[in-house]
């Protein structure tokens, strides 16, 4: 009994998770954008490390040439 309750839940959140591909492919693609500069902003204003942060905004700006591409010619 509860295996087959777990089985009807499971398929209830597979089908609502697949109610919008758009959705999907927006959260994926905003996952290879790069690190926001207000990274480097905020750690200025908190006396943070910001040669770090702003090593941080500079690798994912340069990964994000990659990452995004390569990320929506596996969603088509």
């Amino acid at each position: 009994m509860v295996s087959r309750n777990y089985d009807v839940i499971r398929r209830k959140k597979i089908t609502e998770s697949s109610l919008s591909s758009t959705l999907v492919g927006t959260a994926v693609i905003l996952t290879s954008m790069p690190a926001a500069t207000t990274t480097a902003l905020l750690a200025a204003q908190y006396h943070s490390d910001v040669l770090f942060a702003s090593k941080i905004v500079f690798v994912t700006t340069i990964a994000s040439i990659i990452t995004s591409p390569l990320l929506m010619l596996l969603l088509n």
